[in-house]
């Protein structure tokens, strides 16, 4: 599909534009009397970045990340849209439950845990050295 970086990238910096164009949509107050027009920007996605570039799964886009002359503009483009993503779990704009699981599943953001034994460091250097031995025998 595509043979130019430069092509593909003209494509990507069209989908950021028009999701930061976003849309006018209309909000009605909690009575539903008065109604509002509010211009409401559209998330960054990858399906939307697949499916602006043409592709008809995230397969096609995968296989081109593989290319040295695309893997670069890929990867910005996926950047983007995980920094997008941090703000808004930073400012509560999404919610927290969907921020975790949006940011471990499709950007490998994982929660660190601390490892700790408190079993064996609490046992005195005897105690270690006779389960040692039982572990050897």
């Amino acid at each position: 599909m595509y043979d130019d970086p430069a092509v593909m990238q003209v494509e990507i910096d069209k989908y950021f534009a028009a999701c930061d164009k976003g849309e006018e949509i209309e909000v009605y107050d909690k009575k539903r009397q008065e109604v509002h027009k509010i211009n409401r920007k559209t998330p960054y996605t990858v399906p939307g970045i697949v499916y602006a570039l043409g592709f008809g799964d995230d397969k096609g886009l995968q296989e081109y990340k593989q290319k040295k002359e695309f893997s670069h503009i890929i990867a910005r483009a996926w950047k983007r849209i995980e920094l997008q993503r941090n703000e808004k779990a930073i400012t509560g704009e999404h919610d927290p439950k969907f921020s975790q699981f949006d940011l471990n599943c499709n950007f490998k953001w994982i929660e660190k845990k601390e490892l700790s034994i408190p079993e064996l460091t609490q046992l005195s250097d005897e105690e270690l050295d006779e389960r040692l031995k039982r572990l050897i025998k």
